[in-house]
Order: structure tokens, then sequence, then C-alpha cells
């Protein structure tokens, strides 16, 4: 059976609050939905007072169930707002005999909120279903999206689809206001339901005070249905108020067509990349006098075309630049901080004195760059292994390498094997276990720099696995000699 939140139906041996393992047969209003995976969801008692509802005063925990309703069912009496057991499907009767409206739905939740916290009510409810705190916020998340139309009318209920896999498909900026900071945008998004194996198209209409940029990050961040909901800025509100009134926004969308009216998220990811490339050329130009600094967070850039190739001096925080073509870019003093690189082209590019901190590099390709004080912080550069296969974290073909510095990174020593252009030019490896001190590579050879940063005498390897465990071996005959006291070097 199919039951949706506010459907009220006949319940046998509906829980005692002082005695679960009795019950007796009762009506209650479903909080959530169940679906046909789900075998219990939560419902509260209605009381019909033994036919004596609407003659006693009402208890600081009841709603009382509206006239319409009465006249509709024949039930008369009183919602609980402080029961939560979990009812099984098989302790279902009959079928729904109504819904109780969205009215007396936000009184259920109000009432709700004004008792959950007082210890009188909350104790009993905690020991009879501690998690009612969320049980009631989906519940007031499936009012709001009923207030605002959301998924009105499309062929499926949000409660179907709220928590199902979810993307954006397309965006369509509606012209605002002049001097209205909220503006409203037509969005088109495709959720996924595995027990069919199919992909369900919706529209919805926002409003929203971001910025492009911060607009975009949300969109990219959608996983869920429910995310797209939780855009809209109304929302926000509704979940500090629940009496407010707002337009239904439904009518902005309903004549765009998906394909000729709505511009894909990467496409709104070039435009904002255009814009801020352009501002960041004039941030250069003018010293930080005009323009604005490249700083970006949180966006995935991939399939998007970097049409400029001053990138010095830009920061970007958890940004994604999958398969994306960097090649021959400038990126001096350039931060990546918590990055994903996947076979993204760095060919020919200027690294020069640029961080890569916690990035994730697979299959990238820094052949021929110019690497002179580039840092590694925190970064897994080990091979990957992709459908079985050992893929190279990246490619340092020809690269030029000169006081390079890997911390706290993992790498093989195959890395540098190819880098034939000319000799390394001192590649500095630190790791957490090596309490302070460091490999250094120059040329050939691999040597051991002490916790001040002094070169060790007589401490040269081959390789970079005899100078860790060179590391190692030092810092337990240091231990050895002085029983937990350094040695300074």
């Amino acid at each position: 059976m199919q039951l949706y939140s506010g459907d009220i139906i006949r319940v046998r041996n509906y829980p005692f609050q002082d005695d679960p393992s009795r019950g007796k047969s009762r009506y209650a209003m479903f909080l959530s939905k169940i679906g046909e995976e789900v075998s219990l969801a939560p419902a509260t008692q209605i009381g019909t007072l033994s036919g004596r509802a609407g003659s006693l005063p009402l208890r600081p925990f009841e709603v009382e169930i509206p006239a319409g309703v009465t006249s509709q069912t024949g039930i008369k009496g009183v919602v609980k707002c402080d029961r939560f057991p979990l009812i099984d499907q098989q302790q279902l009767q009959g079928t729904v005999i109504g819904r109780l409206p969205i009215e007396t739905r936000i009184e259920i939740i109000q009432k709700y909120e004004q008792i959950h916290q007082n210890r009188r009510f909350k104790e009993p409810m905690d020991q009879e279903n501690p998690n009612h705190p969320q049980i009631m916020m989906q519940f007031k998340d499936l009012v709001i999206a009923e207030k605002l139309g959301f998924l009105k009318n499309q062929g499926k209920e949000y409660e179907e689809v709220r928590d199902l896999d979810c993307q954006v498909t397309g965006v369509y900026l509606h012209p605002s206001k002049l001097g209205i900071p909220v503006h409203h945008v037509s969005l088109t998004f495709e959720s996924y339901d595995p027990k069919i194996n199919h992909h369900i198209n919706h529209k919805a209409t926002i409003a929203t005070s971001d910025e492009k940029e911060v607009l975009l990050r949300k969109l990219q961040e959608v996983q869920t249905t429910q995310d797209v909901l939780h855009l809209d800025s109304r929302y926000t509100r509704l979940q500090r108020e629940l009496t407010l009134a707002f337009s239904n926004l439904n009518s902005l969308h309903l004549d765009l067509h998906p394909q000729s009216d709505f511009q894909t998220v990467t496409q709104l990811a070039q435009e904002v990349l255009n814009h801020r490339l352009t501002e960041h050329k004039i941030w250069l130009g003018s010293n930080g006098r005009q323009g604005k600094q490249l700083m970006l967070n949180g966006l995935d850039l991939s399939g998007c075309e970097v049409t400029s190739s001053h990138l010095n001096q830009a920061v970007f925080y958890r940004c994604i630049f999958k398969e994306m073509d960097l090649s021959q870019k400038d990126f001096t003093d350039t931060e990546f901080d918590s990055c994903h690189f996947r076979v993204t082209n760095l060919h020919r590019a200027n690294l020069t004195n640029v961080t890569f901190q916690d990035c994730e590099l697979t299959r990238t390709n820094l052949s021929r760059t110019l690497m002179d004080d580039t840092r590694f912080l925190d970064t897994d550069l080990s091979p990957k292994y992709i459908s079985n296969r050992e893929m190279p974290s990246i490619y340092l073909h020809e690269a030029r390498v000169k006081g390079v510095e890997f911390e706290n990174t993992k790498f093989s020593q195959e890395l540098f094997e190819h880098i034939t252009k000319e000799p390394i030019g001192q590649v500095t490896v630190k790791e957490k276990n090596f309490k302070g001190m460091a490999i250094q590579k120059e040329g050939d050879k691999w040597g051991l720099l002490s916790n001040r940063g002094k070169s060790i005498e007589n401490a040269s390897f081959h390789n970079y696995k005899e100078a860790k465990q060179g590391v190692l071996s030092f810092l337990q005959y240091e231990k050895s000699l002085s029983k937990g006291k350094s040695i300074d070097l």
C-alpha cells in the first residue's frame, strides 16, 4: 500500500504509550510514506476521546481534527503530537479514508515544536522513538514542498522522489527586477529511481538572492531531489515561519523548453569562469588596484575552456579540473588546495612556486612543465588502479624540476625516472614519521637533512627507498643513544 504523510488510516493494535506490548485499533495519521520496501513508518495517534471529542478542552499536545475532515470521514477527535511509534504494514486495516489539510499539518508541526523540548513530554517521546526530531523534520520538509507547489502536477509526488539521486541538467535565469535582490531561476533536473531503473525529468522554479558563482556551486553540489528544494530561499524562510505565504512560481517554467531555453550547468560554469578570468587579468595588470583576484571555491570546471594564459597568483579551493586542457598556462604563485585533477593536461605549464595541498592527481600530465620551488603537501602521487590497471598519478617526462618539495606526500621513485631533459635540481621529501628530518635528492644521489635543515655527512643513497630506510635507522640510532632525547645537529 502506498501511503503519504498526512494520510489517515485505521491501524490494528496501535500500541499503548505506557505499555507498547499491548494496543487497540485506532485511527492514525502517517508522518512519512510507506513504500514497497519499507516495513515500518511513524504514525501519530488520532484519539476520539471515547466520543467526547469537541466537548473537552485541548491538552498541550493535541490538535483538533477540522470539521471538514470530520464530515468527510466521520472521525471526530484530536491528533496527538507526542506519539511516534513505528507501525508495520501488516497492522493496516482497509484503505486511506482521508488526508488532513495542510493547515492542520502545519498546526501539528507548531504544536510539536512547542512541546518537544519540554522535559515532561520529551522523555516519554524519546523512550518511544528517539528519532522523533528527524521524523518531524522530514514531515516539515514535505509540508514546505507542498506550500511551494514543488513538483506539483509532474506525475510523481515530491514525497516519492525526495531521496532519489538527482542531477541538475539545465538553468534558466529570469531577468531580475531593478532594486530587488531576489531573482527567479528555473531548473531542469533528473532523478534516478533504481527500483524501476528509470530516469525521471522534472522542472521547478526557485527564488534566490545568490550571485551566479554561489548558485553554480550549489547546483553542482546537488545530490538528491531534496537538495533542489533546499536551494529555494523561500524554503529557509518557511523553516522559520511556516505560516508565511508566497506566490506559486510554477507558471514561470511551464512554457520553457528544456532543450532550447535552458543552458547547461557546464555553460553556466563557463560563463562564471570567463567573468572571473577577465577580472583577474585586470587585477594583475593594475597590481591589485582594480579588478578582482581569481579565487574559486568548490566549483567543478570540467568541460570548461580556460581562455586566459595568465593564471598566476590565483587560488583554487576544492575545485575539479577533470579532463581539462591547462597546457602552457602560467600558474606562478598559484595555490591548489583540496583540488581534483583527473586526466588533466598541464603540458608546458609554468608551475613556479605553485602549491598543491591535499590534492588528488590521477593521470595528470606534468610533462615539460617548469617546476621551480613547487610544493606538494599531503598529496597522494602514488600509482592509481583503474579497472585493475596501474595508472601513474602524474607524468613528469622532461619536466624541469628544481627545488621541489614533497611533504607528507606519497609517491614512487619511478616518478623521476622519465625526467631526462636536464638533471633534477634538488627535490626535498618530508614525511610525518621523519620527525623533522628530510630526504633530499640532487642529481642522481639521495641524501639526508637534519631537523634543522643541515646535510648529514656520509649519508648518501642510490634511491629513495634506501634513503627512507636511512632516516628510520638514524632515528632509531639517535633514540638508542639519548633514550629519547634528540641530538641537536
